[in-house]
């Protein structure tokens, strides 16, 4: 099984957020009225933007967005990308069909769902027990979701307002996994490796300041002056070796 580990950032993406149900909708009777030019566009753009969604979405409205699609490849003779469109349609919400889009789209959607898609899973883990997730839609109350293979949108939620949204393609036997607890095992590496390198960097320049000592010691004239430096100069030395342990 391939599992693909996505360490999530909490921030949104900053692109425009599409009204999927606006758009699902307009999409819907451009079909119906054959003057769909604009209305392809903007379903388009609103799939492409999901990631850039500021609130929580329809389940049916974000089926309908790929139905949409699939309805307006078919009457473009488009055969191909019909029945992969319904499929994605399932994906997110098999138990909806837009029955304005017409018997046969209706007929390929039906022939679709009886095929075996096999399984997929998201596991998401949340940062604290305030935080919400939701699946295409759907409110999840377990961290792991059985999902059909396709493009699912996973969005959490906290304090009533969207904190967090990834899409994600999963396809059979593959679980995608998200982690959106603080990585203070990481964050202790950074710290330990910042002191190494501190330790280190210090060792070099006591050491440096060990030597330059050391060779004034030799045209000092006085005696005590000579020993006093020496003395210093063999002091860093033992230091820098101590910092470089230390950084090692």
């Amino acid at each position: 099984m391939f599992v693909g580990l996505l360490m999530a950032s909490p921030a949104l993406a900053e692109c425009p957020s599409p009204d999927v149900a606006r758009v699902a909708g307009a999409g819907v009777e451009a079909v119906i009225d054959d003057e769909y030019a604009q209305a392809r566009l903007d379903v388009e753009v609103a799939l492409a933007n999901l990631e850039c969604l500021d609130h929580l979405v329809e389940p049916k409205s974000l089926a309908t967005l790929w139905q949409v699609r699939a309805a307006m490849a078919y009457f473009d003779g488009e055969s191909s990308a019909v029945a992969a469109d319904l499929r994605q349609a399932a994906a997110v919400n098999a138990e909806f069909f837009e029955n304005r889009l017409g018997r046969d789209i209706r007929a390929i959607w039906e022939h679709e769902l009886k095929q075996d898609s096999g399984e997929a899973q998201a596991q998401v883990q949340l940062a604290h027990r305030g935080q919400v997730l939701w699946v295409d839609g759907v409110l999840r109350s377990d961290s792991t979701v059985a999902l059909r293979p396709g493009v699912h949108l996973v969005q959490v939620v906290e304090d009533g307002r969207l904190q967090w949204v990834r899409l994600l393609d999963v396809r059979d036997g593959e679980t995608a996994t998200f982690d959106l607890r603080p990585n203070t095992g990481n964050r202790s590496n950074q710290v330990l490796l910042g002191m190494g390198i501190g330790a280190a960097g210090g060792a070099v320049l006591t050491w440096a300041t060990a030597v330059v000592l050391d060779r004034q010691s030799y045209q000092v004239n006085h005696v005590e002056s000579h020993d006093q430096l020496w003395f210093s100069a063999r002091r860093f030395q033992a230091l820098s070796v101590g910092l470089g342990g230390t950084a090692v």
